[in-house]
């Protein structure tokens, strides 16, 4: 009876280990890179394909994504960057006087005084000058602060003229954003829209910017000689300082005055003298330099002198910034003549001075 029970055992056991090697057999080929313990399996190859069979799975692959190709930078006249933003500016005429056929011209500053370049201009469009004409034109520029200019040209050449601090034209029709008394700034918002003052809400959905040309500016005292002078005035040291560093030489808010002398006595009265604002000076970009036109002059020849008026007494005083045309630290006239625009240059520094 214990050989039949032996028996049993011995034969059950035999039975449950054929049935356990039947099963590991196909996890056994596929243990990829290893030798198997049993000589009468084969190691298989790293699965490639799925197998029903053996259950393998294809090893998962990397997957790179499409490199998406750069945008090209929009460009619109005058302006370059994700960021341009277009203005809209209705151009109205308001002077009585009937002038015609002109071109339009309407330009954008980044300073109260229309100093220097502007930042970007409309494209010029033909414009009748008639009254109460209206156009509207579009300009691309940047986000920030603007201030606005638009005159009529004709066939002739533009001639600059310095009208209450601002850099206009003389003799052709002219307006400004806001009024010639002070131009009012514009802000281009970064999400689109421009709000100039608090005028036009929050900039969201803003109406055209209005632009009214009003004036026709000529000097009351003008010769009839088309003798012009154009003066650049710029302050020592300041074209190898950094732009801080030349501020802090010139005073805001004084008046810059410019003589026509008879001699290099810069105490002797003028024969015309003009004034400007130093602030001319401190515009961003141009800092330590100014250029300024003259209105129309008698001919002849005259010594110019300039400066910055610190203390606001009307007098070159010592310590000042004070200059005078010359060459080779020898002063020298500008010879104004009929038909022509003289250009000349004064440096400004602080030197001993005669008073008055």
């Amino acid at each position: 009876m214990r050989d039949i029970s032996s028996t049993l055992v011995t034969t059950r056991l035999a039975a449950l280990t054929a049935l356990l090697l039947l099963v590991a057999a196909p996890l056994l080929s596929c243990r990829q890179g290893t030798s198997s313990s049993y000589p009468e399996y084969t190691p298989r190859p790293t699965c490639s394909e799925w197998n029903i069979l053996s259950g393998c799975y294809k090893p998962l692959q990397s997957y790179t994504l499409p490199t998406m190709p750069t945008p090209p930078t929009p460009k619109y006249p005058g302006c370059e960057g994700w960021d341009c933003r277009k203005i809209e500016i209705s151009v109205v005429y308001a002077i009585e006087s009937e002038l015609g056929r002109r071109s339009l011209v309407v330009e954008a500053f980044d300073n109260p005084y229309f100093a220097g370049s502007p930042g970007n201009s409309a494209v010029p469009v033909p414009f009748i000058a008639s009254f109460t004409n209206t156009t509207t034109v579009s300009m691309w520029l940047k986000p920030g602060r603007w201030w606005f200019r638009a005159w009529l040209a004709d066939d002739q050449p533009v001639a600059p003229l310095t009208y209450r601090n601002l850099q206009l034209v003389r003799d052709i029709p002219v307006g400004v954003a806001g009024a010639l008394s002070g131009a009012t700034a514009v802000d281009i918002q970064k999400n689109g829209g421009a709000i100039p003052g608090e005028r036009y809400g929050n900039g969201n959905l803003n109406p055209p910017l209005l632009l009214v040309i009003s004036h026709i500016l000529v000097d009351p005292d003008s010769p009839g000689t088309a003798a012009y002078l154009r003066l650049t005035v710029d302050v020592a040291g300041c074209g190898t300082a950094s732009e801080n560093e030349c501020s802090n030489r010139i005073l805001p808010d004084r008046d810059i005055i410019i003589r026509l002398l008879d001699s290099p006595d810069l105490a002797e009265t003028p024969i015309r003298e003009f004034k400007v604002s130093s602030n001319l000076l401190l515009v961003s970009g141009s800092v330590g330099k100014l250029e300024w036109f003259s209105p129309e002059l008698m001919t002849g020849r005259y010594f110019v002198a300039a400066a910055v008026d610190a203390d606001a007494d009307g007098y070159f005083d010592d310590e000042e910034l004070v200059g005078i045309t010359q060459i080779r630290d020898v002063p020298v006239y500008v010879d104004i003549k009929e038909n022509y625009t003289r250009s000349a240059a004064i440096v400004l520094s602080r030197k001993t001075t005669s008073s008055q």
